[in-house]
């Protein structure tokens, strides 16, 4: 979600939500690339991508649309504000904006819950920046709760980042072979 970094870059356990998002956004970027895949990604350390006094996100699709992407993922790690709800917050959502957005995040809901091992799973039609502003067709990918102890201790698995990472490759490689395009160009977003 768009949460500050301030908020959510460190939950109850510890673990830096950037962080996260860059280590499954790297593997999703080898994953894909070994598919054959152009990957563009918006950041590759952690760094902020736009230039001084300029809005991050907005920042962000603007990459995506210069590099003229065909697709556009944003990776993020949910959390909840009250600790209680927090606690128990479970699942892995799937944002799309546009309509021609709503088969790409069906597309990767189920292989990315599967690799979490996670029950709850949706595509749902919500109202972000990055799946907003964009031409191509754009999700914004939670692939869980880091404020829930339990998932939370899921992400400090060695393999998680790579299972995650392979498993939002699955579902934009099945999105292409679904529509019958090809997989020349892919804009990977690992946010704060």
């Amino acid at each position: 979600s768009d949460w500050s970094s301030d908020v959510c870059s460190s939950d109850l356990g510890g673990l830096v939500e950037k962080e996260i998002n860059l280590a499954v956004a790297l593997q999703a970027r080898e994953a894909l690339r070994k598919r054959g895949a152009r990957v563009v990604m918006t950041r590759d350390v952690d760094r902020d991508t736009a230039p001084a006094r300029a809005d991050e996100l907005s920042h962000r699709v603007e990459v995506g649309c210069a590099e003229q992407g065909h697709v556009f993922v944003s990776i993020h790690h949910n959390a909840r504000p009250r600790v209680e709800d927090a606690r128990v917050a479970c699942g892995v959502f799937v944002y799309y904006y546009q309509p021609w957005s709503a088969d790409l995040a069906r597309a990767l809901v189920a292989p990315v819950a599967d690799a979490q091992r996670e029950a709850h799973r949706a595509y749902v039609f919500r109202s972000f920046a990055v799946t907003r502003q964009t031409y191509m067709p754009s999700v914004l990918v939670e692939v869980g709760f880091i404020s829930n102890p339990q998932e939370e201790q899921k992400m400090r698995d060695p393999g998680y980042a790579p299972r995650i990472g392979e498993a939002i490759a699955s579902g934009i490689e099945r999105w292409f072979t679904e529509r019958g395009r090809d997989r020349k160009s892919t804009r990977l977003n690992s946010s704060h």
